[in-house]
């Protein structure tokens, strides 16, 4: 419903209005399934849709005629923020009610997200429509995760990596950076197939994070390359977590029917002790090519820093 539709609906429910005009227009706004409220100077509820009495059924439930809006946002707003400052709330939502006019979004006590559009008539009244928008809360909710999430292993990607290094250099602790490499990962897919192959994925991941400390974080930056950022750890305590993922890696992965993978792993470690993420992944690298160069299912840590250009 456009502005000029919802001023032309709300004045309809001014003071002036017949009851058999305000239930006309109650009438209309229920079929159109929007939620519709009209208050008059002093905040009490003069009109309202079915839908708006469902919404805050609790606050209908509990307060007895007439209702301020007062009142309904102090009853629905203690269900929707247990725990919060109530009357600061509550305050905020009386200045919002009393503005000439504006939108703003609202989650309630049941999980639903409003879109309200409220506007102030020349008889002072205030009327607001509100449309449901939770399906679109929650699509917004699923982009977002996925953006920063791997699906398959339901670890940080490589997005989600890259912001959580930034805040790990940026938080000043220290740590390490553990990349794991898969060996014969590929032999998997080719092998026994991509569900197999995702099988270990998700197992690999399974087993990496029952592996760290609480806090450390496993990434999964693509294919068959993760990453641990480990705040606080030493260095010697991050080539002991290498070689105990290397030994868990190296344990037979169950498919089912009898059938089981057998893959390893090299680790490249390298401190978080650097200016930027490029000089500290470039360290962790050439850490990685250097297990790799011995041998595969080997961990190695990368001790020379960045040389600096004269």
């Amino acid at each position: 419903m456009d502005r000029k539709a919802t001023e032309t609906a709300a004045q309809g429910a001014s003071a002036a209005a017949s009851p058999f005009d305000l239930e006309l227009l109650r009438l209309a706004v229920d079929e159109t399934g929007c939620n519709f409220a009209v208050f008059d100077r002093d905040r009490y509820l003069v009109a309202h849709s079915r839908s708006y009495a469902e919404l805050h059924r609790e606050a209908f439930a509990r307060l007895t005629p007439p209702l301020r809006y007062d009142d309904l946002m102090r009853v629905t707003l203690s269900l929707a923020r247990p725990g919060e400052d109530l009357e600061a709330a509550v305050q905020e939502a009386i200045r919002v009610h009393e503005r000439n006019e504006g939108a703003y979004e609202r989650r309630y006590p049941d999980g639903r997200w409003m879109r309200v559009v409220k506007r102030t008539l020349p008889s002072g009244h205030v009327a607001g429509f509100a449309m449901d928008i939770t399906e679109l809360k929650l699509a917004q909710a699923a982009a977002e995760q996925l953006a920063v999430e791997d699906p398959l292993t339901h670890l940080p990607n490589r997005r989600g990596f890259h912001a959580l290094f930034a805040h790990a250099l940026a938080s000043g602790r220290g740590g390490m950076l553990l990349l794991v490499d898969l060996d014969r990962f590929k032999a998997v897919n080719d092998s026994q197939g991509h569900a197999a192959g995702d099988a270990v994925l998700a197992e690999v991941a399974r087993r990496m994070r029952a592996s760290v400390r609480a806090g450390d974080v496993v990434c999964r930056l693509g294919g068959d390359e993760f990453a641990l950022l480990c705040a606080g750890m030493a260095e010697g305590e991050a080539l002991d977590l290498g070689r105990r993922l290397v030994s868990l890696l190296e344990q037979p992965f169950p498919l089912g029917e009898g059938r089981e993978a057998r893959i390893g792993a090299s680790i490249g470690v390298a401190p978080l002790a650097a200016a930027t993420m490029e000089e500290v992944l470039r360290r962790a690298d050439r850490a990685l090519y250097q297990a790799k160069a011995a041998g595969r299912g080997c961990v190695r840590a990368d001790d020379a820093p960045e040389p600096h250009p004269r």
